[in-house]
């Protein structure tokens, strides 16, 4: 993973590559709303054997997958890329548009048949990181890092309009002309919820409405409180280091040499000015094997002030009202 002396991930390389494809195979949803095969035969073993010959096939989906600066546009490149070298697949479309008279109504995310059944699949994907506002308990106490965007919103919009393409006249003209009729649709997001920092670290998070309780976990903490519980304390400092995360880089846990990490303090002094203005994730970091540093937990780390700008969306009110 590129990464500079001040510890930064901000742009994958074909190594941080392949770990995202793998991560993309492997990881939990955190929701789903039907039973499918998301994983394909396609394997990280078979990908680096396949490609050690020939590497044109990842750093063209890599030079691809970076043309557009959106985390959700390489999240999307990269499952295309995996969809199509699965064999068990017969063919897959991506970002079909669907047109009314006068508008777009929306597009179909991945359309794709199996090689064996010839059965159609219609997939409405999206890679989310939202923070939990307490009590957490419902799908509107999880906000985005940036105040716009809240998991129930989101979720409605994917299950009520999204899904639900497929069963407009416009939706289904689109699928018989592609050849993708009759299909199943499912709505799959990955991602991580990060819980505020005593909850996480006591192990007492708390699972919202339909989310998968087997989500990947992360914390938030203020900046203040993650001084509190990481640069003073020694306990929390033994052996660790720091990267901070830009998108991207947010899919696979970071793994990287420990010459290009960064001290809790270091960490502080690089990221205050930034994280007294807007959130920022940072990934922790222990030794592993062959002198690298593997990611043990990641968080957002938050001005002191975003708790109470938080606190006044996380509720079933329109985030415009």
């Amino acid at each position: 993973m590129p990464l500079d002396r001040t510890g930064h991930y901000d742009t994958p390389d074909i190594l941080s590559l392949q770990r995202d494809l793998d991560w993309i195979q492997q990881s939990p949803f955190l929701y789903q709303s039907a039973t499918v095969n998301p994983a394909p035969a396609t394997r990280l073993s078979r990908l680096g054997a396949v490609c050690a010959n020939n590497p044109a096939p990842l750093q063209n989906l890599l030079s691809d997958a970076l043309k557009r600066p959106r985390l959700g546009y390489y999240y999307e490149q990269l499952l295309g890329f995996l969809l199509t070298s699965a064999p068990e697949i017969d063919s897959v479309l991506q970002n079909i548009p669907v047109q009314g008279e006068a508008r777009t109504l929306g597009e179909f995310d991945i359309l794709l048949r199996s090689a064996t059944s010839l059965q159609c699949q219609h997939w409405e994907v999206a890679i989310k990181y939202y923070l939990g506002i307490p009590p957490c308990d419902h799908e509107y106490h999880w906000v985005g890092p940036g105040l716009r965007d809240r998991l129930d919103i989101k979720l409605d919009r994917l299950r009520h309009h999204q899904m639900r393409l497929a069963q407009t006249e416009e939706g289904k003209r689109v699928l018989i002309d592609c050849g993708f009729w009759p299909i199943s649709s499912a709505v799959l997001v990955k991602g991580y919820l990060f819980h505020p920092l005593p909850q996480w670290y006591d192990n007492k998070t708390i699972t919202a409405g339909t989310i998968n309780p087997a989500h990947l976990k992360g914390w938030w903490a203020t900046i203040t409180q993650w001084q509190d519980h990481f640069l003073h304390s020694t306990s929390a400092q033994d052996g660790i280091r720091w990267v901070v995360l830009h998108k991207p880089c947010w899919l696979a846990p970071a793994h990287q040499s420990e010459a290009y990490c960064l001290s809790a303090e270091r960490l502080y002094k690089e990221i205050a000015a930034a994280a007294e203005k807007q959130p920022v994730m940072v990934a922790a970091l222990q030794p592993a094997k062959n002198a690298h540093m593997t990611e043990i937990h990641r968080g957002f780390i938050v001005p002191d002030l975003w708790p109470t700008q938080a606190k006044q969306i996380a509720n079933p009110a329109p985030l415009n009202a």
